[in-house]
C-alpha cells in the first residue's frame, strides 16, 4: 500500500509541475511568487476556477477536456493534506512538500492545501459479503446437525410423498413428450399425403419438372419450419417444469429445517421440565420417583 502512494505522490507532483509551468504568467520569473489575486470569490470567473491558485476554468478545462477537470485539480491540492493526516494510519513518514522547480517565462505557484474526506464505497460490499457468508455458514451447521441425527419417520414420510409427487411430475412431462411426439408424427403424415396428391395432379396434368422441384423445396421448408416450431415449445415446456420442480425441492428443504427446528426446541422443553421435576423430587425424597429420572436423564440430555 505504501508503494502505492509513493507512486500516486509522484505522480501528483509530476502533474503539479505541469500545471504550474501551463497557468503561471508568463511576465513573472521568480520563483514561489503568488499572483496578488488569489482570492476565488473576486470574480465570477474565478468561482468556477481553482480555489487555491490562479488557474482559470478555461486552464482546468483544457487540462483535462472536460468540466469535471476542476475536481480533478483540486486534488492535487488535496493530497499532501490527507497524506500528513493519515501518516499514522498508513505507517508512512509524511513528505515535506517540495518547491516546485523553475521553468524558464514562467512562475511557480505555491498551492494551499484544503481538508477532504475520502469514504470508501467498499464498506456496503464488505457489509453483504460477511452477512451472507454467516448465512451460508448457519447453513452449514444445520445441514450437518441434520446428518449426524438423521432423517425422522415423520420426514421420511415427507420425503416420500415429496419424490410421488416427483414421479407423477416426470409421468406427466412424459406424456406430454408422447403426445407432442404423436402430434409431430400426424402433421407429417398429413404434409406427405398432401404432397403426395400435389404429385399426384402434378403427372395427370403434365407440369413440367420445374415446377415439381419447387414444390418439393416448399415442402421441405415448411417441414423445417413446422420441426423448428415443434422444438421451441418442447423446449419452453421442460424449462418450464424444471423451473416448477427446483421450487418444490427448496419449499421441501424449508419444511424439513423448520421441522428439525420445532423438534429440537420440544426436546429441550421436555427436558428442563423434567429436571425441574428431579429436583423437586430430591428435596420431597421420594426415591422411586428419584430413581427413574437417574435412569432417563442421560438420555434426555443426549436428546436435547
Amino acid at each position: 500500500m505504501t508503494k502505492e502512494i509513493n507512486n500516486e505522490e509522484e505522480a501528483m507532483e509530476q502533474t503539479d509541475s505541469k500545471i504550474s509551468s501551463i497557468h503561471a504568467p508568463s511576465e513573472l520569473n521568480g520563483i514561489d511568487q503568488v499572483p496578488p489575486d488569489t482570492d476565488p470569490t473576486t470574480s465570477i470567473e474565478k468561482e468556477w476556477g481553482c480555489s487555491w491558485c490562479d488557474a482559470s476554468f478555461d486552464t482546468l478545462k483544457s487540462l483535462s477536456g472536460h468540466v469535471l477537470g476542476k475536481s480533478r485539480h483540486d486534488t492535487i491540492h488535496d493530497y499532501q493534506e490527507f497524506r500528513e493526516h493519515y501518516a499514522d494510519e498508513l505507517k508512512i513518514a509524511p513528505k515535506t512538500k517540495k518547491k516546485a522547480k523553475a521553468v524558464s517565462g514562467s512562475t511557480v505557484v505555491r498551492l494551499k492545501p484544503i481538508e477532504t474526506e475520502f469514504l470508501p464505497d467498499e464498506e456496503q460490499e464488505i457489509s453483504e459479503l460477511k452477512r451472507e457468508t454467516a448465512i451460508l455458514k448457519e447453513r452449514l451447521a444445520q445441514k450437518n446437525i441434520s446428518d449426524r441425527l438423521g432423517v425422522p419417520e415423520r420426514e421420511q414420510e415427507s420425503q416420500r410423498a415429496f419424490f410421488e409427487e416427483e414421479r407423477q411430475r416426470e409421468d406427466i412431462l412424459k406424456a406430454k413428450d408422447r403426445e407432442i411426439e404423436n402430434l409431430h408424427k400426424r402433421m407429417e403424415d398429413e404434409l406427405k399425403r398432401n404432397h403426395e396428391k400435389e404429385l399426384a395432379q402434378i403427372r395427370s396434368s403434365h407440369k413440367t419438372d420445374i415446377e415439381l422441384i419447387k414444390i418439393q423445396q416448399d415442402f421441405k421448408l415448411e417441414m423445417q419450419k413446422l420441426k423448428t416450431e415443434i422444438t421451441k415449445d418442447v423446449s419452453d415446456f421442460k424449462t418450464e417444469m424444471d423451473r416448477t420442480m427446483v421450487k418444490g425441492v427448496n419449499t421441501f428443504v424449508d419444511l424439513i429445517v423448520e421441522d428439525f427446528r420445532d423438534k429440537k426446541a420440544a426436546r429441550k422443553q421436555t427436558a428442563e421440565q423434567r429436571q425441574q421435576l428431579r429436583e423437586s423430587v430430591t428435596s420431597t425424597g421420594d426415591q422411586g420417583i428419584l430413581a427413574i429420572l437417574e435412569r432417563d436423564s442421560p438420555q434426555i440430555i443426549k436428546e436435547s
